[in-house]
């Protein structure tokens, strides 16, 4: 951040706080695919009361460190108006209007993957808890349902259809896109086999910065919750 501040403050003059990700996948191995940016503030109804942890703009500054595959670039949905939500909404659409796009397996393991969330189980008897999903599995589970949400809007009835074409960015070392993080983005959905080694690891860091947002006294970031 403090090398390319100036650009920063430039690009997102309301940035208040930045930490960043690393993305490694390589070949034989599925890089993190279609999503968006979530915030515990719009997860969970008992902050988003209180407007804590919900900034309002959410932008990435995500630069690739090797030279990689052509196959291997970056698609930003520009069409996609940006939006963050408590998960039950995309869940709660699919059972309205997904019959139309998805089938019914995939409809039932939305509502399996809503329903092992942690989130969601706090309003659930405990007797109606079948499984409960670790951690490491909670932001994928929130994903899939996410995606299936977006292919029911994007592939419904076409008067209603939203989102438009993904854009494929083939970046450089040292390049970086600039993305509104709420916006629908991700990597292709795998390395090609036919990819050497050398060329099947896509190295990249993600400057992740926020508007200013409202905090519970003691907490300095999401991660002290």
């Amino acid at each position: 951040f403090d090398l390319n501040r100036d650009l920063v403050q430039k690009e997102f003059p309301e940035v208040y706080t930045c930490h960043c990700n690393v993305f490694t996948p390589s070949t034989g191995a599925r890089p993190y695919g279609l999503h968006h940016a979530s915030s515990l503030g719009f997860q969970h109804p008992f902050f988003f009361k209180d407007k804590l942890f919900a900034p309002e703009k959410h932008m990435s500054f995500h630069a690739t460190v090797l030279e990689t595959d052509s196959t291997l670039g970056f698609t930003i949905f520009d069409g996609h108006t940006p939006e963050a939500f408590e998960i039950a909404f995309p869940a709660r659409q699919v059972h309205l209007k997904g019959g139309k796009v998805l089938d019914e397996t995939e409809i039932h393991l939305v509502r399996a993957s809503l329903l092992a969330l942690p989130q969601v189980q706090r309003y659930i008897p405990v007797d109606k808890v079948s499984v409960i999903a670790p951690q490491t599995q909670v932001r994928a589970l929130m994903d899939f349902v996410v995606a299936a949400y977006w292919a029911t809007e994007a592939c419904g009835d076409p008067k209603y259809a939203r989102g438009g074409q993904g854009t494929i960015w083939e970046t450089k070392p040292g390049q970086a896109l600039i993305l509104n993080n709420w916006r629908a983005h991700g990597d292709n959905p795998e390395v090609p086999p036919e990819v050497k080694e050398k060329d099947g690891l896509r190295v990249s860091i993600d400057l992740r910065c926020f508007s200013k947002m409202k905090l519970p006294r003691g907490a300095k970031t999401e991660a002290d919750v």
